[in-house]
């Protein structure tokens, strides 16, 4: 089963608490819940430890990239405020198994990956949440902000902000071979004024 392309219009006030969309951005995508699948033959369960451990960055790790390569099974990454240049490989991970990332404070974090993702996986086994970012890359390419390729597991997107320099895809999700991709994308915001790049692109 293929889910096709999906993206929605809306127009609205931000919310008191910064989960809403800007008033008057006409060139806004606002997704207030969206789940797609992806199966191409078989799904998996993934164990996790009894205790799951929180990597604060830069506290215990310097960087989120030195925090994916630290963590394990079931671990949650705590982004503190600011700006972080950084393209991060979560394949990086030492063993793959379901991983949180988030920011310390709503989309008080931003990531920006340059001429890259922001995050990005290729062959992954586990559920990976993203949440909280404000995420931004500025080359003019096909690749996705939070890009995921055969990805067996589950990718949560919520309350995140995809400012309007991306030059692809806000999110882009790839299968083949023997994956199953579950997407839920919530409570987000994708800034771009690129009208001919999907906010949102499965395929």
């Amino acid at each position: 089963m293929r889910c096709a392309d999906s993206h929605h219009r809306a127009s609205a006030t931000r919310r008191a608490d910064g989960r809403g969309p800007m008033t008057g951005d006409t060139g806004s995508i606002w997704v207030r819940t969206m789940t797609v699948c992806v199966t191409a033959v078989v799904a998996a369960s993934f164990a996790q430890p009894a205790l799951a451990v929180v990597i604060n960055v830069p506290a215990d790790q310097p960087t989120i990239q030195a925090a994916v390569v630290a963590a394990g099974p079931g671990d949650e990454i705590v982004v503190a405020n600011g700006p972080w240049a950084e393209s991060v490989d979560l394949n990086a991970m030492g063993t793959p198994g379901n991983l949180t990332i988030r920011a310390a404070n709503p989309r008080g974090a931003t990531v920006d990956g340059g001429v890259g993702p922001a995050f990005f996986v290729i062959g992954f086994s586990g559920d990976i949440t993203i949440q909280d970012f404000r995420l931004n890359q500025n080359s003019l390419n096909a690749t996705g902000v939070v890009h995921v390729i055969d990805l067996n597991g589950i990718l949560l997107v919520e309350n995140c902000e995809f400012l309007a320099n991306y030059g692809g895809n806000g999110v882009r999700v790839e299968t083949s071979g023997v994956t199953q991709t579950n997407v839920e994308i919530r409570d987000s915001l994708f800034d771009n004024p690129n009208d001919n790049l999907d906010a949102i692109s499965v395929e």
